[in-house]
């Protein structure tokens, strides 16, 4: 973690507060879930038993959301051959989908032999998404706008897999993707509570935009609530290489078109240039560092990659590496580059 992180703090071998376990960020700020974390043995046989259950009970027995992604494409192929689903994967067009995550999309599809749903929404609901979190963020451009993307494609799959009374909707989240809930998302979440931001309460927001977002009293089909799982927060993960090479072995991805680095939204190359600008580091970076401290990662070859990372936003080249990915979702949004950088941050490590 970089000493600019907020709340950081360490002891005179150099050890952060956050490996000393004296800090925590995210969900594990709850005493609840880090206890929850502590026992994964036990939610990966719940999650065997749920995969179990959910057999036969409908059409389906799974919703997949996949990006185009790694991970994504190699949960849909675990759930299909290694626990004999049937899988409906659904991919959301938010109007930023990288060009080849689209593309891996439609040979993922080809190559399980899945049904799938090309989901697109109304053409300015995550335009005005965007610009609204990217003009007021709740901290960091990247968290802001990320949450509130995945928890509006969460709402789109999980209103698809009720009417369908499919039991199960199953993001391919990697293990360190741990941002608001840690394996499920509780289920008096589900059933009682309206995910609608209270940001879309307000103008430019409409009932339309409200309805992209899950409110059970509108969508759930009467008292039918699927689980909403995270397997990878509970299943042994290979690491990052590991996974990016299998997919590419089983011919889901073409070789070299799986790395993050070219299947990433669009929106992410602007959040990450405007948030390492303006505080100094990536705030993704917590993430990463907890894959570290579990020695899933290696921490020389991580360090290198986000010195270099930092590096080339502040000497400028990454804004000219990334120009025409920069000015593409400016121009897509209406957006001027000064504008954002009139918007100050407020950091916090929550």
């Amino acid at each position: 973690m970089p000493e600019s992180y907020p709340d950081i703090s360490f002891n005179s071998e150099g050890v952060c507060s956050y490996c000393l376990g004296e800090k925590y960020f995210g969900v594990a700020n709850d005493p609840k879930i880090r206890e929850m974390m502590s026992k994964k043995d036990k939610l990966s046989e719940d999650f065997e038993r749920t995969v179990r259950e959910c057999k036969g009970r409908s059409e389906y027995d799974c919703l997949v959301p996949i990006s185009g992604g790694k991970d994504s494409s190699y949960l849909a192929y675990l759930l299909m051959q290694h626990y004999g689903l049937r899988i409906l994967t659904l991919t959301v067009d938010t109007g930023l989908l990288n060009p080849v995550a689209k593309q891996n999309v439609g040979r993922i599809v080809k190559i399980l032999n899945v049904d799938h749903i090309f989901f697109t929404p109304k053409v300015d609901f995550f335009k005005k998404l965007y610009r609204h979190f990217l003009t007021h963020p709740r901290w960091g451009h990247s968290p802001t706008v990320c949450q509130v993307c995945t928890e509006a494609v969460l709402s789109i799959a999980l209103k698809e897999a009720a009417k369908r009374r499919i039991p199960l909707v199953a993001p391919g989240y990697s293990p360190d993707q741990i941002e608001k809930y840690f394996y499920e998302v509780p289920q008096n979440v589900i059933r009682e509570r309206s995910w609608v931001p209270e940001e879309l309460n307000n103008e430019p927001f409409d009932e339309d935009d409200r309805n992209y977002f899950w409110i059970p009293s509108l969508h759930a089909e009467g008292d039918y609530f699927p689980r909403v799982l995270f397997p990878f927060h509970v299943l042994e993960y290979p690491s990052t290489e590991e996974v990016t090479r299998r997919v590419a072995e089983l011919g889901l991805v073409r070789k070299g078109r799986a790395h993050p680095m070219a299947t990433n939204c669009l929106l992410g190359w602007l959040t990450a240039y405007l948030d390492i600008k303006k505080l100094g580091y990536y705030p993704f970076v917590r993430f990463i560092s907890q894959r570290i401290r579990e020695e899933k990662e290696s921490r020389s070859r991580r360090l290198r990659a986000i010195e270099l990372l930092n590096w080339s936003v502040k000497s400028g080249i990454f804004r000219v590496i990334f120009r025409r990915r920069i000015n593409h979702v400016l121009k897509h949004l209406d957006l001027e580059m000064k504008d954002l950088f009139k918007i100050t941050l407020e950091p916090t490590s929550s």
